[in-house]
């Protein structure tokens, strides 16, 4: 009898380690791929196509339809989606509400498709937790309480899997973001079965879409190639540094203001920024979270003072989002941030076609911001190769990382998992949805 339990347990706990989260990310993969072909290609991709001036009236509505859509499907306007998952996930609040989720996903998809400077990482984790928790619910009574809260992470690590077309990213966001330090590795098998299936699903269906294409750096590393990008790591971590001062701000602003003036102000300056852009490069350079700037810069030869005009001008976009309410995360807005930088920098030195510099300053300021500095490295090995210029790469995201203080795009994160109740078992709670 005894032996009988034994067996089922093993059963059951393989189910919930690698059947379960392979389904959610499966799931994940392809709602995200849905959104992700709605809102960036098919919406997204009409406006920037459009050589006419016009469409700055859809880029004024986005910013208040998303507020609507907070306010009036999901219900409520705080807290933000871009800290949703955060809040739940490191168990500083109750139970996560499932039906909020809808009304912030399409927040997002509208802030989106509607060319705001964000993408759709927030909403997508925020979807891949809620998968997660929903199945936690419905399947999970056997399960003890230090199991609970596991398969939301790797909802959340699949979303950005798929969102982002990087698995080795997705696999350690759901464990790492909701923390200033350190990381819950409790759920790493569940994170990255569930990453990989939801890239897989991202793949066979609209396919990948990395911010820097996958290139080979195995490159000979000359000392100004190694200076430059040792520099690199200091002007992205500062630049981080900036760049979470300005939004924090921005938001701390928003939040004295009623939420329709807020939007109305955000969406104005936003329809401001991208029209001086594309009067300086016929192109919608700062619509969506950062493809459309990054292939431009890399289309041809550019000037080094044109490449800061609108590297500033989207970022500028991006803080302008968080300010009027936009559903979106800025996940790849801050990698697409950190790319223009290392596009500056290979300008500078000489080698223009060279991604390897955008690809370091991209995983520089990203880990930095959200203080995922393992997500960083992973991002480096993942979207290149060559072990040298690899480990370079990590050497800078290291420095990026100590120019931080205790600074961090998401204040909801906790200190570390030993100082969250998230890093403790999760009580169990009613299992309705």
């Amino acid at each position: 009898m005894a032996s009988g339990n034994g067996r089922f347990r093993i059963r059951h706990r393989a189910v919930w380690i690698l059947l379960v989260p392979a389904v959610v990310g499966v799931l994940t993969g392809l709602l995200v791929s849905g959104l992700a072909w709605l809102f960036e290609v098919k919406s997204l991709g009409s406006l920037v196509a459009s050589p006419s001036p016009w469409i700055m009236v859809v880029i004024l509505a986005g910013l208040p339809l998303s507020v609507l859509s907070m306010r009036f499907i999901a219900g409520t306007l705080a807290p933000s989606t871009n800290e949703f998952y955060i809040i739940h996930s490191n168990g500083s609040t109750g139970r996560m509400p499932l039906r909020q989720i809808p009304g912030r996903i399409l927040a997002g998809g509208l802030t989106v498709g509607c060319g705001g400077a964000q993408g759709l990482e927030s909403p997508s984790a925020t979807m891949g937790a809620g998968l997660g928790v929903l199945f936690e619910r419905v399947f999970g009574r056997p399960l003890v309480g230090s199991e609970r809260g596991l398969l939301m992470k790797a909802g959340a690590s699949a979303g950005i899997a798929a969102v982002f077309s990087s698995p080795g990213v997705g696999a350690v966001y759901g464990l790492e973001v909701p923390y200033r330090r350190g990381f819950d590795a409790r759920p790493i098998v569940q994170a990255t079965i569930a990453a990989v299936a939801a890239y897989m699903v991202r793949v066979m269906t609209i396919g990948a879409r990395p911010l820097v294409p996958y290139v080979d750096v195995d490159m000979s590393l000359d000392g100004t190639l190694i200076w430059t990008t040792l520099l690199l790591a200091l002007v992205c971590g500062g630049g981080a540094r900036f760049f979470t001062f300005t939004a924090n701000t921005a938001r701390g602003v928003r939040h004295r203001l009623r939420p329709w003036l807020g939007a109305t102000i955000g969406s104005l300056v936003l329809a401001m920024l991208a029209y001086v852009a594309w009067r300086c490069t016929d192109t919608w350079v700062t619509l969506g979270p950062g493809h459309v700037m990054f292939d431009w810069a890399m289309g041809a030869s550019r000037d080094v003072w044109l490449l800061l005009l609108i590297l500033l001008l989207h970022a500028a976009a991006t803080v302008v989002c968080v300010f009027g309410g936009g559903g979106g995360g800025v996940f790849t807005s801050l990698t697409a941030t950190g790319a223009m930088i290392g596009c500056i920098a290979a300008v500078l030195i000489g080698r223009p076609d060279d991604l390897f510099l955008p690809l370091v300053g991209g995983a520089c300021l990203l880990s930095a911001a959200y203080r995922i500095p393992i997500a960083g490295m992973m991002l480096i090995i993942e979207w290149g190769s060559g072990l040298e210029s690899a480990l370079l790469g990590l050497v800078c995201v290291v420095i990026a990382q100590a120019c931080m203080g205790d600074s961090t795009i998401a204040p909801a994160q906790s200190r570390s998992p030993a100082e969250s109740p998230g890093g403790t078992p999760m009580p169990p709670g009613p299992l309705s949805p």
